[in-house]
């Protein structure tokens, strides 16, 4: 195609590079003295990295963004394209796996189909677990763990129980069950309460004054199972 008459420089350079070109009117938009210039690519990339980035950094602060893993983590501008990586693409270029699933806990937690890990603010990974909770456990029972705690906190005799064996209010164990229905109510999955649930301070102290001594006590089976996935 033969260039345009009186086309303008910048004008060829959009025609040319148009992802880069957005990309530097972007940065241009938010106050920055860039121009439509190769020289400017790796300035402008530069930028629109730290944009992304910080955007997926609010979201593992808020979270439950189903679509975290696929949002777009970093460009790269070669051979006169921009390429778009994933964060999930990101992850897999680090620990040479598949992430599928995120639960945005403090540290932010992802997993595969074998392990867990953690990532920080700065986007560093390590692992967290050797192998994957067991959460989707279907218990002895046929319920799910978070059922079976849903129940005792609902249940009279259990709940007269705790109070007159542990000395516990009524109201701890109405704040307990609040906390444990919201979230199986919720649209997260059974691992992402897990792991709620095993990173929440208030969540695991009360765990371990009131429900593990109780199911402790009682020495049932799905009890055994349910305390092996929480402590997993």
């Amino acid at each position: 195609m033969s260039q345009l008459t009186g086309e303008s420089a910048e004008e060829k350079f959009k025609r040319k590079h148009p992802v880069l070109s957005k990309i530097i009117s972007c940065a241009i938009d938010s106050g920055h003295d860039f121009e439509y210039e190769l020289f400017e690519a790796d300035r402008a990339i530069l930028w629109y990295n730290d944009q992304l980035q910080n955007c997926i950094k609010r979201s593992m602060k808020t979270g439950y963004k189903t679509d975290l893993l696929d949002r777009p983590f970093m460009t790269e501008f070669k051979n006169g394209d921009v390429s778009i990586i994933t964060l999930r693409d990101y992850i897999i270029s680090v620990i040479k796996e598949t992430p599928i699933e995120v639960a945005f806990c403090t540290p932010f937690i992802f997993r595969t189909d074998k392990a867990e890990y953690t990532m920080n603010s700065e986007f560093k990974i390590e692992k967290w677990n050797f192998s994957v909770s067991n959460y989707n456990k279907v218990l002895s029972n046929g319920k799910k763990y978070i059922d079976v705690l849903v129940e005792i906190l609902i249940n009279r005799n259990s709940r007269t129980e705790i109070i007159e064996t542990y000395g516990i209010k009524d109201s701890t164990l109405d704040s307990l069950y609040i906390l444990l229905e919201s979230l199986n109510s919720s649209y997260r999955s059974d691992w992402q309460i897990l792991k709620e649930l095993q990173l929440s301070h208030s969540f695991m102290d009360s765990y371990c004054s009131i429900l593990l001594p109780y199911m402790l006590d009682k020495n049932k089976e799905d009890f055994w199972e349910v305390i092996e996935i929480l402590n997993s």
